[in-house]
């Protein structure tokens, strides 16, 4: 596991043989760390949240309202939530949890909370900070999301592509 560069991973013991595929998500508890990108048969290779390429689809606890969350490369603790629509009220301690909009992760896992935040005049939508629930520099054992559907939501997003 690492947490001070751009681009951050950690590599399990578990693979293919474990039933591990590309995509699944990576969590610790309800708290998400990242996504499986590589496999092999012993080992998976996971992106965690802190790089540079991912971005959760999140929304506030509180009232639903989608969001999108990244790092931004600086401390390990803290990230961004970005396209806060401008008529929701925002509020240090705002709960963030995962949308459920993603095939990684499933609805309602937590994300972090909001402990900054910046109101943007011309634009629409506004900024914040998060902290993360994940405290990337203490990982210990971590769960891999096997969801039990996925091969049926794929097959159908499939036939609805070749029907166009």
């Amino acid at each position: 596991n690492s947490t001070n560069m751009r681009n951050n991973f950690l590599m399990i013991n578990k693979g293919s043989l474990h039933g591990i595929q590309n995509h699944m998500g990576v969590l610790i508890g309800n708290k998400i760390v990242g996504q499986v990108v590589s496999v092999s048969p012993h080992f998976s290779w996971i992106m965690s949240m802190l790089n540079k390429d991912s971005r959760i689809s999140g929304k506030f606890k509180k009232n639903n309202q989608l969001v999108n969350v990244e790092w931004n490369g600086n401390s390990y603790r803290k990230g961004q939530v970005k396209e806060i629509p401008k008529h929701v009220v925002i509020m240090k301690g705002d709960t963030i949890i995962t949308s459920g909009n993603s095939d990684i992760f499933p609805e309602g896992l937590l994300i972090g909370t909001i402990c900054d935040f910046t109101k943007v005049q011309d634009e629409n939508f506004n900024n914040g900070e998060i902290l993360f629930s994940t405290d990337f520099n203490s990982l210990g054992y971590v769960e891999v999301v096997v969801d039990l559907m996925r091969r049926e939501k794929d097959e159908l997003k499939a036939s609805f592509k070749t029907q166009q």
